[in-house]
């Protein structure tokens, strides 16, 4: 009895340790559109833009969390509930956090 006892507490607190997946990320910018943040981890993400699909990758950052796509195209900054859109030949976008994204940090 004692067995099943502490292997019934064992599985209970395993599941209060489990990390929900990451949901999707929306970003607003400006009026006209919206930025989808999907799949993202520690080392990349994908952003989705009017139908267009850009792979993202970390790179260095002296503050937030910096992505860029491979040739440069595409860059986003991301500090708390913003983010910075660069896009190649449009001017730098401030965008703003209108999906959470998880549901572990209490703060967003």
């Amino acid at each position: 009895m004692k067995i099943y006892v502490i292997g019934a507490a064992t599985l209970l607190l395993a599941g209060c340790f489990s990390t929900p997946e990451p949901q999707d990320q929306v970003f607003r910018c400006s009026d006209s559109f919206d930025v989808h943040i999907s799949n993202r981890t520690e080392a990349d993400l994908q952003a989705d833009i009017d139908g267009e699909h850009y792979l993202l990758s970390r790179v260095p950052s002296a503050s937030g969390e910096k992505f860029q796509s491979h040739d440069a195209n595409m860059q986003l900054w991301f500090k708390g509930h913003e983010a910075s859109l660069k896009l190649l030949g449009y001017p730098i976008q401030i965008c703003t956090l209108v999906v959470p994204k998880n549901s572990v940090d209490p703060s967003y």
